[in-house]
């Protein structure tokens, strides 16, 4: 890279440093991290902000069976928002005139249909409180449960053996290893907590790449309509011009980044928090430092074209549109690849460049892929990107001096198929 490139670098990154926009986001990021690690009080406090769901109902047993198991499970499992009314003398009508008198949330209807099965009708003033239909629908579930516990002949504990779960060890083999070999074992919350992490850490890398690749777009556009490019090219190379650019924003990217990476082990270490970014493993962090890099450089490079392509900043967020769809379809996959990390659809996903920065980082997170997986995703990526750079600096060195057209696909292909361009 020439010094050229290098002052370019220095000078986008210390013009956007000291801009509005950077200052503004990193700031709310760092909002967001310290507002995460208070989650658990805030959800607290929302929840006794908030009306508790009360369950207060009059049941109408027309089957003279399921009221007094519904009482029993009630009883054995009081709860200080569930009420239960049952009044033999009571019908469905005079329930209906003393649910608004007495302030109950509802008249539960138990019927038996003339082919034996039971029917429940909840009716109530308030129907769309799926909290108040869930918590009365669990209840009737164990009723039912315990009714048909009781017609089989089976007591509580028999019912208590049946839904036992049974403890499942689960542990990994690596491919190649005999029946001697110690194996790694997981337990189902390390899993779970790796779950969140990874799907925080892909989130971050699909909004830095759309983030950073707009700025990079809408820098070359705004540079372009405002004649400035015709200054620099006398100057500088295009290609030079656009490295610069694009290393300059993937600066200032990571100095963002590393904020709030600090941000957050600060607040990990102040709150106890179930997953803290200070126990989150190093070859993680090196890891996502990697995809962030190579996955920044890959669309930059594209960004930074489709740019040079457009005729008017107006038109920058038109000619990403494709861009953008490629990042939230490998941001995507990798949600889908959570249930099975080394399945085919993850596999081959993981060596396609549009999306192996994200597909590929979650897998080393949630499924230990082979190591040659790995290499050859990150060599495949590598490789594309020195591709990309070569045909973005095509197109980058003509459609940064067109003024007042935008740039056809016809146009865009024989730039990059023709020598003489």
């Amino acid at each position: 890279m020439s010094m050229n490139a290098w002052i370019l670098m220095g000078r986008d990154f210390s013009t956007r440093i000291k801009g509005i926009p950077f200052i503004l986001t990193t700031i709310l990021g760092v909002v967001v991290i310290v507002a995460l690690s208070f989650g658990p009080t805030i959800m607290e406090w929302l929840e006794s902000s908030f009306e508790h769901t009360v369950v207060d109902v009059f049941v109408v047993d027309k089957t003279n069976t399921f009221a007094p198991i519904i009482l029993e499970v009630v009883e054995e499992n009081p709860r200080d928002n569930l009420f239960i009314t049952v009044d033999s003398e009571l019908d469905e009508k005079n329930a209906f005139n003393m649910m608004a008198e007495l302030n109950k949330t509802g008249v539960l209807v138990i019927e038996r249909l003339e082919s034996g099965e039971s029917v429940f009708t909840l009716h109530s003033t308030n129907a769309t409180n799926m909290m108040q239909n869930s918590i009365l629908q669990s209840v009737l579930n164990q009723a039912m449960t315990r009714i048909k516990a009781n017609e089989l002949g089976l007591s509580p504990y028999d019912i208590a053996q049946l839904f036992q779960q049974v403890p499942l060890a689960v542990s990994y083999v690596q491919e190649g290893t005999d029946e001697d070999s110690t194996d790694e074992s997981i337990s189902y919350s390390d899993h779970s907590q790796s779950m969140v992490l990874a799907y925080f850490l892909i989130f971050f890398l699909y909004m830095a790449f759309i983030l950073y690749g707009n700025m990079i777009a809408s820098g070359v556009a705004e540079e372009k309509s405002s004649r400035i490019m015709e200054v620099m090219v006398a100057t500088v190379k295009p290609m030079d011009l656009m490295i610069g650019k694009v290393l300059g924003i993937g600066a200032l990217g990571l100095l963002q980044f590393t904020i709030w990476i600090i941000v957050g082990i600060v607040m990990a270490s102040v709150q106890n928090l179930g997953l803290s970014l200070s126990s989150i493993p190093l070859s993680i962090l090196i890891w996502f430092g990697i995809f962030f890099v190579l996955g920044f450089l890959f669309y930059a490079t594209i960004f930074a074209a489709t740019g040079a392509t457009v005729s008017r900043v107006e038109e920058v967020q038109q000619g990403v549109t494709m861009i953008m769809m490629f990042i939230m379809v490998g941001f995507f996959v990798s949600f889908f690849s959570f249930s099975n990390p080394n399945g085919t659809l993850a596999t081959v996903s993981s060596f396609i460049p549009f999306f192996s920065p994200m597909v590929m980082f979650t897998r080393i997170v949630l499924g230990q892929p082979p190591v040659l997986q790995i290499a050859a995703s990150v060599i495949i990526l590598l490789i594309s990107i020195v591709i990309s750079t070569w045909l973005a600096a095509r197109i980058y060195r003509v459609g940064i001096l067109l003024y007042g057209k935008r740039l056809s696909i016809k146009e865009i292909f024989r730039y990059l198929i023709e020598p003489g361009y």
